[in-house]
């Protein structure tokens, strides 16, 4: 937090760990939450109100779903609306974090092409970034890996 990032538009961390439930191991075998690590880049006075986006490859638990449906869709049920008088920004409005799998499951990857979250969205940007927006893209890479 103490580097001068001023000339830099965005922060994008990839970080490709064995996790848990809470967070991820880090090199030393120790157990760091993703929320201190997101916050200490939150802390960072040169990157206030730039884009920070947080790709988190790591399992999160440990039972394994499967998408027996693809064509299904989640219902989305909500009787909340935003309270249009609202006119300050939450302070994480600036940041993004997309996890490989779902809170309480493992994280999937392919022994000989890699992770697959890196590897879809990789392919969605090589294949969609001149037309689609960041979240569409990111949109797509939660479909295809059925998060």
């Amino acid at each position: 937090s103490r580097r001068d990032h001023g000339s830099y538009d965005c922060f994008v961390l990839f970080l490709l760990s064995h996790g848990g439930e809470t967070g991820v191991l880090g090199t030393d075998g120790q157990h760091v939450s993703v929320d201190s690590i997101v916050s200490s880049f939150q802390a960072c006075k040169s990157l206030v109100g730039k884009p920070k986006l947080f790709f988190i490859q790591a399992c999160r638990g440990g039972e394994k779903a499967f998408l027996k449906n693809p064509d299904q869709k989640p219902k989305i049920d909500s009787n909340e609306s935003p309270d249009a008088g609202e006119k300050t920004l939450p302070t994480t409005s600036d940041r993004l974090v997309m996890y490989a799998t779902v809170h309480g499951h493992v994280s999937w990857r392919n022994s000989d092409t890699g992770t697959w979250l890196v590897q879809v969205l990789a392919d969605v940007i090589t294949e969609h970034a001149e037309t689609e927006t960041l979240l569409e893209m990111l949109t797509r890479v939660s479909r295809t890996l059925g998060l």
